[in-house]
């Protein structure tokens, strides 16, 4: 079994040709109900996504193209650095909530522990309770807060580790971080 990858904004057709290369006109449509049987997610498709792998079909009277195909190791290194493209910064996208829930905790003890607050609690011992309370109940959502991000940024390293693991199973020396750049 072959594999492919369809480059930037590339049509079918287009990639049919690239994989045939010297299949004559008459024959692409031919070829392509071919790579079509083997990949039905492609007959709907006016370009494909960047990276899409391919299955390339092997038809009786053509050959691939040598340059067009790729190994299963290529499709793993396809496959992760399309997972680092769309994780991004993992590390950022798991602290937002949590930064703005901190924020939040933040503010409430601030307001509970300014002077004016003080000021006016301090005249109503059922009030002042109130106020207590709340900030208590914000320190340890504050906590709990903390202690989430300490376990998001571990998971975060742990997967980006693993990544990293696998790309220097599958590429050594590829860089570490980023796209992996393969075509």
């Amino acid at each position: 079994m072959k594999f492919a990858v369809a480059k930037r904004g590339e049509t079918l057709v287009q990639l049919v040709r690239r994989l045939y290369e010297c299949a004559p006109k008459s024959d692409l449509k031919r070829l392509i109900e071919q790579v079509v049987h083997v990949n039905p997610t492609l007959k709907d498709l006016a370009t494909m996504p960047e990276e899409t792998i391919v299955v390339v079909p092997e038809v009786d009277g053509f050959e691939l193209a040598a340059a067009a195909t790729i190994t299963p190791a290529d499709i793993v290194l396809s496959v992760v650095g399309i997972m680092q493209k769309q994780l991004g910064d993992l590390d950022e996208v798991l602290a937002a909530p949590a930064l703005r829930q901190e924020a939040r905790e933040k503010s409430i003890l601030e307001i509970a522990n300014s002077p004016e607050v003080r000021k006016l609690v301090g005249q109503e011992p059922e009030l002042e309770r109130r106020v207590a309370n709340i900030a208590q109940q914000a320190r340890e959502r504050a906590n709990r807060v903390k202690k989430l991000r300490e376990l998001q940024k571990q998971a975060a390293a742990e997967f980006e580790s693993d990544l990293d693991a696998v790309l220097e199973l599958f590429a050594p020396g590829q860089p570490k971080r980023g796209k992996v750049d393969l075509f």
